[in-house]
């Protein structure tokens, strides 16, 4: 009978667990069945849902800064009687979330060491219930909105660290890519929901115009705290405070096997492997992220870069603003067409769930990069030189015609973005630090993405009311940057396990030559498996 013992730094004393672990056993020469792809993607789901709280925040901000009540409680009254937001009332109202953000993920990086992913994930989801009551009794302040929405977006920043990271160390290296993808696909639903409610409520007069589309927040907290009972903790942080058994039951559990399966206990020895590693050089610091080996500066930098760009492409300028932006364009219903957009946008990311697994992540990472610049570029191009038919006058009628293919190309650009950096972003990230300094390597790149969310959202009105679609070629040069980091940059990682990852960084591998280097790890692993397999026949 094959086993695994667990080395002495797992057994030894931790903050999780002082007694030693017995071996893990496998059922030599049994077949047990593959992996169940199903359950992987059905709990990848449900931990995704952290995600669905970040996307219906986004995809609601958009419509309530626009519902007439919203106005009337907290904007300004203009002279004819109507109602609006000064630019940097909405900027603070929309950006507040992403200083939130910022932080929420700095502080989760600590707690999803000391406690783990799945209490993390339960404790900041109360801070968001309670962020929710805050808004939803303001009628007055928008002070106390912007408040509320500062406790979302550090419950928020907490999700995007944790749920990714939860998923990306629960399944398996080929389903990886796939079900951290969840976690896009769930803020892409939400978003489309949260755009429908507020097309519900558009016509409501009443405070329970925006208090309907806030308080539905709720029942998305409560099928988050009822996920987190059924959900099983990161094996590998099991596997880092001791508790090998559990580590192996909760990895077993994941994809519907027997723990003691050859399968399961594979995947067990390479995570005890690595584990061991990590303990044998010590708690990791922040100053590793500049001298930790193999290229641990490198790799921040990367995962910093990586989802700055995700935020440079532009998407969330459609999303923030979606509503206002399609009012300008001359749209009869501008609440409809933001929910046009989010449905292709929640669609797309379904096709890129069903890529990513099939397609190498650099491939399809420049190939969105490409749509996304060409569909800017006439976006803003149509925009600045074409729209308005009285000498460019922002404030005059619009051309009909050049405004519905405005709508054509933003949707060819949520197509591209929706396919590819969207889901692809957070597996990159997810999946190419170690064990011992992943939680502070995607603290500091989701931290990079809150900081430049924050910027777009807040400077975004400002910026167009002083120069209009041309804003648009400012994300342009930022996608046409993102095509060469891709490529001279971030390696290809499609299909191996995350301790493969960590040695390939080490070997020095170009990223160009990466594809080829993950290739010759595949043959080499097949041939492993039938030596194993003569061996035990």
């Amino acid at each position: 009978m094959a086993s695994l013992q667990p080395s002495s730094s797992c057994s030894s004393k931790t903050s999780g667990s002082h007694e030693k672990q017995p071996p893990l056993s496998a059922n030599n020469g049994i077949d047990e069945g593959k992996p169940s792809i199903v359950s992987a993607i059905i709990l990848s789901l449900m931990a995704a849902f952290g995600g669905f709280i970040y996307g219906y925040d986004t995809g609601s901000i958009s419509g309530i800064l626009n519902l007439p009540p919203f106005l009337r409680n907290f904007g300004r009254m203009h002279e004819d009687g109507s109602y609006y937001f000064p630019v940097y009332r909405s900027g603070l109202i929309v950006g507040i979330v992403s200083i939130g953000g910022l932080f929420g993920g700095l502080i989760s990086s600590r707690l999803t060491d000391t406690h783990g992913r799945i209490k993390t994930i339960f404790g900041f989801n109360i801070l968001y219930a309670v962020s929710l009551i805050i808004q939803i009794t303001a009628t007055k302040s928008w002070v106390q909105i912007m408040m509320g929405r500062l406790f979302t977006g550090m419950a928020i920043g907490a999700f995007t660290v944790a749920v990714p990271m939860l998923i990306s160390e629960c399944v398996p290296s080929n389903l990886r890519d796939a079900c951290v993808s969840c976690f896009q696909f769930m803020v892409t639903l939400s978003i489309l929901i949260g755009n429908a409610v507020c097309y519900g409520v558009r016509h409501t007069e009443g405070n329970g115009g925006y208090q309907v589309p806030i308080g539905l927040g709720f029942i998305f907290s409560t099928i988050l705290f009822l996920a987190i009972l059924i959900l099983p903790e990161s094996p590998r942080y099991l596997a880092s405070v001791g508790k090998v058994e559990e580590a192996q039951k909760a990895l077993a559990r994941t994809v519907r096997m027997d723990p003691n399966s050859n399968y399961i206990v594979n995947e067990m020895r390479e995570i005890l492997n690595s584990v061991e590693n990590d303990k044998a050089q010590g708690d990791a610091s922040w100053s590793e992220i500049f001298t930790g080996k193999p290229k641990m500066f490198y790799r921040i930098m990367v995962g910093i870069f990586t989802l700055s760009l995700q935020q440079l492409c532009g998407a969330n300028y459609f999303f923030y603003y979606g509503t206002s932006l399609f009012t300008s364009l001359g749209s009869n219903d501008s609440f409809a067409t933001a929910m046009i957009l989010s449905g292709v946008n929640c669609g797309c990311t379904l096709i890129g769930m069903f890529l990513v697994n099939r397609i190498g992540r650099r491939k399809l990472l420049m190939f969105g990069s490409v749509v996304m610049l060409v569909s800017f570029l006439i976006f803003a191009s149509l925009g600045s030189f074409a729209l308005y038919t009285d000498n460019n006058d922002p404030n005059g009628p619009v051309n009909a015609s050049i405004g519905r293919a405005m709508i054509f190309f933003a949707c060819l650009f949520i197509f591209g973005f929706a396919t590819t950096w969207a889901p692809l972003a957070f597996v990159v990230v997810a999946e190419i630090f170690p064990q011992r300094i992943r939680s502070k390597g995607m603290a500091l790149g989701t931290g990079s993405l809150w900081i430049w969310n924050f910027l777009i959202s807040f400077f975004t009105p400002m910026i167009t009311n002083n120069i209009g679609y041309k804003y648009g070629y400012v994300f342009s040069g930022c996608v046409l940057f993102s095509i060469f980091f891709v490529y001279f940059a971030i390696h290809e990682t499609q299909g191996v396990t995350l301790e493969e990852i960590n040695e390939m960084y080490g070997s020095g591998v170009k990223p160009w030559n990466s594809s080829k280097h993950i290739k010759e790890i595949r043959a080499m692993r097949n041939q492993e498996f039938q030596d194993t397999t003569s061996s035990e026949a």
